[in-house]
């Protein structure tokens, strides 16, 4: 079975089965995303990104995300799925303030 994301390209999570990190981490969210990533099943997430690359286009910050993987060396993928589960999570918001907030949620994993 083919997966998502591999072990390389995590910035925290390295195969553990416990998270390394104490309550109130801010790097426990990342590493919860990362060790699913390398765990999700390729086929499902494939179809899932490209749904959320879609959202991103229309919100004007597909190329931001695609920018923010290239000069951090990040896995552009995860962005787009950390882009997924921020769009769930975060409730009501405008164009403007997701760009804004969105990427200083990002700002926060790639000072991980």
């Amino acid at each position: 079975m083919e997966y998502y994301m591999t072990l390389a390209a995590c910035k925290l999570y390295k195969g553990e089965k416990e998270c390394p990190y104490k309550r109130n981490d801010k790097r426990i969210v990342f590493w919860n995303y990362e060790k699913w990533a390398c765990k999700a099943d390729l086929k499902t997430t494939r179809a899932d990104v490209r749904e959320i690359e879609e959202d991103a286009k229309r919100f004007g910050i597909y190329d931001d995300i695609n920018y923010i993987a290239n000069i951090n060396d990040l896995d552009n993928g995860f962005l787009f799925i950390l882009l997924g589960r921020y769009l769930h999570w975060s409730g009501f918001y405008t164009k403007e303030s997701l760009k804004e907030d969105f990427f200083k949620w990002i700002d926060i994993y790639v000072k991980c």
